[in-house]
């Protein structure tokens, strides 16, 4: 499946260094904070946070990892 079908864009004839990845969110992981505030502390366990808890949440990583996979350099926001 060619993610670019719809944009026309063919990425072998373009300058990779001009284009990026612009998307639109509200906000990212609603449920991943929600579950990760409750389960802090819960059942007598150590209070923690999961290490992942920071990139589960922010609604950005989408637009970065394209722009990882494809070898996009331009502009990349959310």
């Amino acid at each position: 499946m060619n993610v670019f079908k719809d944009s026309g864009l063919e990425l072998s004839t373009c300058d990779l260094n001009r284009v990026g990845v612009i998307m639109a969110t509200g906000i990212g992981g609603m449920l991943t904070f929600e579950e990760e505030i409750l389960s802090f502390g819960e059942n007598g366990k150590v209070p923690r946070f999961n290490p992942f808890f920071i990139t589960k949440l922010i609604p950005n990583i989408a637009t970065g990892q394209i722009s990882i996979r494809y070898g996009l350099h331009g502009l990349v926001f959310q």
